[in-house]
């Protein structure tokens, strides 16, 4: 029992431990963000006009469903891949961490851990989504009803889209639950708390120490939520890590989708911004 309550009390310590020193000291670790925008392979900055160009052609909200729809497809194959090279693992290593957490367990930290891992249950995710979906609205201008439409929609692709990737991976369950690829509750804390997390961020301009101890925040929890799936063996880790991976490209697809309607100027900033960075791109050729 007291090596499994320091391994998930360490990891949660150097998660935190991080994101102090990204707070202390914004400099010493890169900007996600920084790095993301300079990998100029990703194209982002060709992204960023196809979606200021739908915006103007669809509107916001057209343009949001479209984003959010290709970017749906995408993680959906991606995911079918990362699924099925997971489920290889199951015996060199998901065996091995179920007996592991079988040895380690302990009545009241297995207790503690139960309560934890309500984080990322159904009934939790969706009252909480719901609830920041109306009292988001209030600090929305002009759109109120962004919000709702960037919480609910992930709500909604979470949900089937978990469970398409669920029946088309097929790789069973642990003997002790019915958990499957990829972990549900890892997936609904990250993607659902996540676009909470980004859209009030968003709306009141929070700086970048904030934005630091917020993020933070949430990959810790979002480790506790695995840590407590892989503790009470209802999951196989390696759902665990898919879960990690399926709700963080959901998050990601839907942050990019959703600028279609947290941007206050779609039409002129958007553009001026992406069109700026894809000149730059054309200069360096």
């Amino acid at each position: 029992m007291i090596v499994g309550v320091l391994i998930g009390v360490l990891c949660v310590a150097v998660i935190l431990a991080i994101g102090g020193v990204a707070v202390a000291r914004p400099g010493l670790l890169p900007d996600p963000a920084a790095w993301v925008s300079s990998r100029r392979w990703l194209g982002l900055d060709r992204l960023r006009l196809a979606r200021t160009q739908l915006a103007e052609s669809l509107g916001s909200l057209g343009a949001f469903v479209m984003l959010l729809g290709g970017g749906v497809l995408v993680v959906t194959a991606v995911g079918v891949v990362f699924g099925f090279g997971v489920a290889t693992l199951e015996h060199p290593v998901d065996w091995w961490a179920f007996h592991l957490a079988d040895r380690l367990r302990g009545r009241g930290w297995a207790q503690l851990m139960d309560i934890v891992t309500r984080m990322g249950d159904l009934p939790e995710t969706r009252t909480i989504g719901v609830l920041f979906a109306v009292l988001l609205a209030f600090a929305a201008r002009p759109r109120r009803w962004s919000p709702a439409a960037l919480i609910l929609g992930v709500i909604v692709v979470e949900k089937y889209q978990q469970s398409l990737l669920a029946t088309i991976v097929g790789r069973g369950h642990p003997p002790t639950t019915l958990g499957t690829y990829p972990s549900g509750g890892c997936a609904r804390l990250i993607s659902i708390y996540g676009i909470i997390l980004f859209l009030a961020l968003e709306l009141t301009r929070a700086g970048r120490r904030t934005r630091a101890v917020a993020w933070t925040l949430l990959w810790a929890a979002a480790f506790a939520e695995g840590y407590s799936r892989w503790y009470l063996n209802k999951h196989w880790l390696t759902d665990v890590l898919g879960g990690w991976f399926y709700g963080g490209a959901l998050l990601a697809v839907a942050v990019f989708a959703g600028r279609a309607l947290t941007d206050r100027n779609p039409h002129t900033a958007m553009r001026s911004e992406a069109g700026s960075e894809l000149t730059q791109s054309i200069s360096r050729i």
